[in-house]
């Protein structure tokens, strides 16, 4: 019932959608105060390739996989933006974004109240946060399923509060991340800053979360208590990106950028009792996107990552390297009116190091390399 129930929400939205255009932009009033109405959307439907060789070497023991698959998913991107004048000069806004897959699931990306008033605001809600680390104009980057994923300063929480300035070029907001995964309350704070000095563009993040089991559990019996693990997980990192605008003949419209990335972070696991796991990776790369006019660009970059993973379980220590670099290439082109198509090719190579080499935690090897054509038609 569900399933069948889901089925016809998205059939609903998908043909609404159509009609979307016609209530973009539209003035309304509420309780004496004007204000507009913008809601837009896109469908995007995927078409993956992907490779994979792995393989792992311990004593005694070595294993090679090569592996291929092709899938096909699309989405329904349907976006909302409400803003209106109040009182003393604040202005009120509401921005909401969602996503509806073809697997049947609803992703609210993002819902926001906001208040603003000159050039000071404040922020409730869901947001999809601005990385600090720029990767480029991507539209498929693989991630191995062993080695290091890469930091860039976007991974707190994204339920919370924010206050803020934005004047010109510059953006700095204050965001205090709160929200419950599972079993844990995550609580956080993560200061952004984004500005430019001449022709140099700087964006950064400093940001820092906990999570933290809910509950504390306590059991007695004749004599005895027993008290639950409580599992602590610490994160703090940063992250930065520097980039420039390049002047080129023909190739250089608004939106082109050449730069460099640089991020840093480490997390704590700690599982009372019994196991306390230490992270510490640093991620950096070049980029680069050059819009050739408004229809058409391309983008390229590189990028490395180094991991080492302490863990400790009683008198057992052990230590893990993790390495892996990333590039893609991409490319897309508008196709008449609200058409668009996206190519995109990148791979991976990663290693896993322990310094410990059993047949339970070998050394291990992945190679990936995958394709994407993305076709995008804004309603």
């Amino acid at each position: 019932m569900k399933r069948s129930f889901t089925k016809i929400l998205l059939c609903a939205i998908t043909t609404i959608s159509f009609l979307i255009p016609s209530l973009s932009a539209t003035e309304f009033k509420f309780q004496d105060y004007p204000g507009t109405l913008d809601i837009k959307s896109r469908a995007m439907l995927d078409m993956d390739y992907l490779n994979v060789d792995y393989e792992e070497k311990a004593p005694g023991k070595k294993v090679s996989v090569a592996r291929e698959s092709f899938e096909s998913n699309g989405v329904l991107e349907v976006t909302m933006f409400a803003e209106r004048d109040i009182d003393n000069d604040w202005r009120a806004s509401w921005d909401t974004e969602m996503e509806f897959k073809t697997d049947n699931t609803i992703d609210v990306v993002k819902s926001l109240i906001k208040l603003s008033k000159g050039e000071f605001y404040a922020e409730l809600g869901k947001e999809d946060l601005e990385d600090a680390y720029i990767f480029g104009e991507d539209t498929l980057v693989v991630h191995a399923f062993y080695g290091p994923k890469g930091y860039g300063a976007s991974d707190a929480a994204s339920y919370g509060f924010s206050l803020g300035y934005e004047s010109g070029d510059t953006n700095f907001q204050f965001w205090v991340p709160y929200t419950i995964e599972g079993s844990q309350n995550v609580l956080g704070a993560r200061p952004f800053l984004a500005t430019k000095f001449g022709a140099i563009n700087f964006v950064g993040a400093l940001e820092t979360q906990t999570k933290r089991d809910q509950i504390d559990k306590e059991t007695k019996t004749e004599g005895q208590k027993i008290e639950a693990p409580v599992e602590v997980h610490k994160m703090s990192g940063f992250g930065l990106s520097l980039y420039v605008d390049p002047k080129i003949p023909v190739i250089g419209e608004t939106g082109s950028m050449i730069g460099i990335s640089y991020a840093s972070k480490k997390e704590t696991t700690d599982i009372q009792y019994s196991k306390e796991e230490d992270l510490s990776s640093v991620t950096y790369g070049v980029f680069a996107t050059f819009y050739v006019n408004a229809k058409r660009w391309f983008g390229v970059a590189y990028h490395h990552a180094d991991d080492t993973i302490e863990s400790e379980s009683g008198s057992s220590k052990m230590e893990t390297d993790e390495s892996g670099s990333k590039w893609f290439a991409s490319f897309h082109q508008t196709i008449g009116r609200g058409a668009a198509l996206k190519l995109a090719v990148s791979g991976t190579s990663t290693e896993v190091r322990p310094d410990k080499v059993t047949a339970a935690n070998p050394d291990r090897n992945t190679e990936m390399i995958g394709t994407r054509m993305r076709l995008v038609y804004r309603f």
